[in-house]
């Protein structure tokens, strides 16, 4: 009690202390005078007055001792509320209860299935029974893993408190009888698969299983992949700890030191390449035995990992590559297409087509694409009611249609017609930090992103870009060879006309692509929406990738920054007449003009911030107001505002225009504004300049400029003698 007290008056101390800065996100608890904070925040809290209070406080003391600060009995006497607090917790607790956030990191079924959040995709286990041998492909956070825990969970036999099997009897009443015995039960209850009772009694922990992560299995050479693949076996035996006891080895079937060379964490480092080939195909058969003639079922996540790590990595030998592949294909028709008396079904993912080569030799597993399988595709990822769903619990739904537009866009195939699906992991950290962002930009290898600048696929992307549907041919059964021409592609950018298709098939499966339409192996690919259109203007519109379509070189760029630094010392007419002419120079030698006013926008800023620190697109201030460009030419202390125009209509004065109608001169007064320029001393800015710039269809630059709303403004040419 004594330590109770004393944490309770520690924090109540330290919420004052976090009113006074406005610390944000502070929620009541209803009936309760302290506000709920980050799970973080409290851990520090406590640790700071426990750390010289109680050195000795074991963990499950602190743990104890959290709830009991932080989760009062109801016979405790709460402290007296103000009037304030009084009418602000009556109001929480009469307005829906707080539901917590959303974690998407997590990709295990039990963290997930009681979770406000969670969308039943339950039936997927019915449809993965359709087949015995299934691969199925999706972007990455598209709920693969989950799945495939959630149909690991239903179909496995469980384990006890003490690591023994618990065997269910299917004739027994499944709701009385499995419920005491079974924790993956409640997992399922009330779920959309558990009205199917039929289904659940033939099939409700039926199965031994073998679960495989193929995550790690990857290395710079040959024999990095063996260490690693090492490990992930003997992890799979090592799931299976009561096979140590069993009778089966006093038989003469099975030998006991043969199960502990791929147990022991020792032994199992000088697993040879034949035993490693051999053992899933061991230990099925083991299962098999132990279980009385029960077939096993096959978990493997991450199926393509290892083919990844060879496609995106130049420096393994081409031998290496060979052996890795020919070594994994061996160990997947041991255990799926030689062992059809031990094992029954299995269930396999991955993000790209190009794992089906690991189960080639086993020509028994069917592999259903992302968006074109009817039977697959509305259970990866959320259909748009469920977006709507959720929107509504997070009390976010009045800002659907803004969601709609980021993160919208693929269309999944189903027996209902097609379906607007929306990636998981985008709509989760959505609703977690209230932000649209292009949260799924790091699941996107920069090996691969660096190429979509390259002129070939730049030019396919920018019809896409402008509505145009890109038509490709998928190919069906890729090849070892499809493996060392996209490793080209990515890592030594060699990529010629019959690549293209290659490597749009795999942009498509690592998400970045939607599908318009399909016909057999056809498909034609759009750009789904907004997200996925900003982490592709983040790499077409890069320094190297810009000067390389264009063909501008290092000199005309050199030129036309340096125009920009002698506007700043000089400011007059000559001095901003030769950026005019920088410009109009610098794209009549490169030869290529941009398609539109956000390429060339995008072109020039891009140069600009290869050399000056604090350069702003589309800046947008709290009140709505955005302009072009703002740029701050932090050594001479002078800031640009550029408004620029393209082509004809326009004019730079009617972009100068803009710039004072619409208040942009005021930007830099905005606090919203300047957290994007910190760093940036507004007092001791010598000049602030007001540039609209035309650039017209034969590279003719015109620009109207002013120091201010009340200087007279000017307006030169390039074309000007």
């Amino acid at each position: 009690d004594f330590w109770v007290k004393k944490g309770r008056n520690c924090w109540r101390a330290c919420v004052k202390d976090a009113r006074s800065y406005h610390w944000p996100r502070i929620q009541r608890k209803p009936n309760t005078s302290y506000p709920l904070l980050t799970l973080e925040f409290l851990t520090i809290l406590l640790c700071t007055w426990l750390k010289d209070s109680y050195k000795s406080l074991s963990s499950r003391g602190f743990i104890s001792l959290t709830r009991k600060i932080f989760m009062e009995s109801p016979t405790t006497k709460r402290p007296k509320m103000s009037e304030r607090e009084s009418n602000e917790s009556a109001q929480t607790s009469s307005a829906t209860q707080t539901i917590r956030k959303p974690n998407a990191s997590y990709s295990t079924y039990d963290y997930h299935y009681n979770n406000p959040y969670y969308v039943d995709k339950s039936l997927l286990i019915k449809e993965v029974f359709e087949v015995n041998h299934l691969l199925i492909t999706a972007p990455s956070r598209f709920g693969k893993t989950l799945n495939m825990d959630m149909v690991k969970r239903f179909v496995e036999i469980e384990l006890d408190d003490k690591g023994n099997p618990i065997v269910l009897d299917v004739d027994k009443d499944y709701l009385h009888e499995i419920q005491p015995k079974s924790k993956n039960f409640k997992l399922f209850k009330g779920k959309k698969i558990f009205e199917d009772k039929k289904f659940v009694r033939q099939y409700f922990g039926q199965y031994p299983t073998i679960y495989v992560d193929f995550t790690r299995v990857k290395g710079d050479n040959f024999e990095q992949i063996l260490v690693n693949l090492r490990k992930v076996i003997r992890r799979a035996f090592e799931k299976h700890p009561y096979l140590l006891k069993s009778d089966l080895w006093n038989s003469e079937e099975f030998d006991k030191e043969d199960f502990m060379d791929y147990y022991n964490r020792k032994r199992s480092k000088s697993l040879t390449e034949s035993e490693l080939e051999e053992g899933l195909a061991f230990l099925a058969k083991v299962l098999h035995s132990y279980y009385k003639g029960r077939k096993v079922f096959v978990f493997i996540d991450e199926f393509d990992v290892p083919v990844n790590a060879i496609v995106y990595n130049n420096e393994m030998n081409s031998d290496d590559k060979k052996k890795t592949i020919n070594l994994l294909q061996n160990i997947i028709t041991d255990l799926l297409k030689e062992n059809i008396d031990y094992v029954e079904r299995s269930l396999s993912n991955a993000c790209h087509q190009l794992s089906g080569i690991l189960s080639n030799s086993a020509n028994n597993v069917i592999i259903c694409r992302f968006l074109t399988h009817k039977s697959f595709g509305e259970f990866y990822g959320f259909q748009q009611t469920e977006v709507e769903s959720i929107l509504q619990m997070a009390g976010l739904y009045k800002y659907f249609e803004d969601v709609k537009a980021m993160y919208d866009g693929y269309e999944a195939q189903s027996t209902r017609g097609g379906i607007p699906i929306y990636s998981p992991w985008a709509i989760l950290n959505y609703i977690y930090y209230e932000k649209l962002d292009t949260y799924w930009r790091s699941r996107i290898p920069l090996a691969v992103t660096k190429q979509i600048g390259h002129s070939k696929i730049r030019s396919e992307i920018l019809k896409m870009k402008s509505g145009e549907l890109v038509e490709i041919k998928c190919i069906e059964k890729l090849e070892i060879e499809h493996i060392h021409r996209l490793c080209n592609i990515i890592n030594l950018s060699i990529i010629n006309d019959n690549d293209i298709h290659l490597f749009f098939q795999f942009l498509f499966e690592l998400g970045l692509f939607g599908v318009a339409k399909f016909e057999d192996d056809n498909l034609w690919l759009t750009l789904p929406n907004n997200s996925v259109r900003k982490i592709i203007d983040e790499h077409i519109y890069t320094y190297d990738s810009l000067r390389a379509y264009y063909n501008h070189s290092d000199e005309l760029i050199d030129k036309f920054i340096e125009s920009i630094r002698n506007v700043a010392r000089s400011c007059d007419e000559n001095s901003v007449r030769n950026l005019a002419k920088s410009i109009e120079i610098m794209y009549k030698e490169g030869g290529y003009l941009p398609e539109n006013e956000q390429e060339f926008r995008e072109g020039v800023v891009a140069y600009m911030r290869q050399h000056f620190r604090k350069v702003k697109s589309e800046c947008i201030t709290s009140k709505r107001k955005r302009c072009d460009n703002i740029v701050f030419v932090e050594e001479l202390k002078t800031v640009f505002e550029f408004e620029w125009k393209v082509f004809e209509k326009t004019s730079s004065e009617g972009g100068h225009e803009q710039i004072f109608k619409k208040g942009y001169d005021t930007l830099l007064e905005d606090k919203s504004l300047l957290n994007l320029f910190r760093g940036i001393d507004i007092k001791n800015v010598k000049q602030k300049l007001y540039f609209g710039v035309h650039f017209g269809s034969n590279c003719e630059t015109s620009i109207t400029w002013s120091l201010g709303p009340n200087d007279k403004r000017k307006t030169v040419c390039s074309s000007d003698a």
